[in-house]
């Protein structure tokens, strides 16, 4: 429960009673906007695939890198063998063990249950499903709240690709190879930022 009010001495009570059947959601979070999708029940391998292939098709054949933390599920066999099958052209890297704050994805989650939706008594599982998805397409049309999650994430915006890559060589992550350090952390929507800051850098 969110801060709400009450009369004086007071204690505010939010009563409801439930019997919900499960609903899952899974985000990827790029400079510019996030994508989002929801799944009842757990999310496993199968809702994973299906979300990285819904993905591939909203970046329009670009090639991403793909920074995520070492749930099981990110590791299992189907998982692997998809990103096997698309040749390089999506890449991986995880984040360091035990490291939630360096992942922006979580600021999505903290907003949205902490200011969204905050207080919500919901009758059934479906209003709290419907509700979270208004709330989140319009966070998805606010690039300052897009802008905040990064810097949350203590990760700079201009500088995320390379820090991303000291962090993960300095902590000792492991890529699915099992080098150290791995690819490059740089991907195709990062190269303009790189531009623009090294005109930047010119001017000064």
């Amino acid at each position: 429960m969110a801060r709400t009010w009450a009369p004086e001495g007071q204690s505010p009570v939010l009563q409801y009673s439930f019997n919900w059947k499960q609903i899952s959601a899974i985000a990827g979070l790029t400079f510019w906007r996030f994508y989002f999708r929801f799944f009842p029940g757990t999310i496993r391998a199968p809702q994973l695939v299906e979300f990285l292939q819904g993905l591939r098709t909203q970046l329009r054949g670009r090639r991403p890198l793909i920074i995520w933390d070492g749930l099981n599920t990110h590791k299992s066999r189907l998982v692997r063998n998809w990103l096997e099958a698309q040749q390089g052209d999506v890449q991986i890297e995880f984040l360091p063990p035990y490291a939630p704050e360096l992942n922006p994805v979580e600021q999505i989650w903290n907003y949205l249950k902490n200011r969204e939706i905050a207080n919500l008594c919901a009758s059934c599982i479906t209003e709290v499903g419907d509700l979270a998805r208004r709330r989140l397409r319009s966070m998805q049309r606010r690039p300052n709240l897009l802008r905040s999650f990064w810097q949350q994430a203590e990760i700079g915006v201009l500088t995320l690709p390379w820090t991303y890559t000291r962090l993960i060589r300095r902590r000792g992550a492991r890529t699915p190879g099992g080098c150290r350090g791995g690819w490059p952390a740089i991907d195709w929507h990062t190269r303009p930022l790189q531009r623009a800051q090294r005109r930047r850098t010119r001017r000064a």
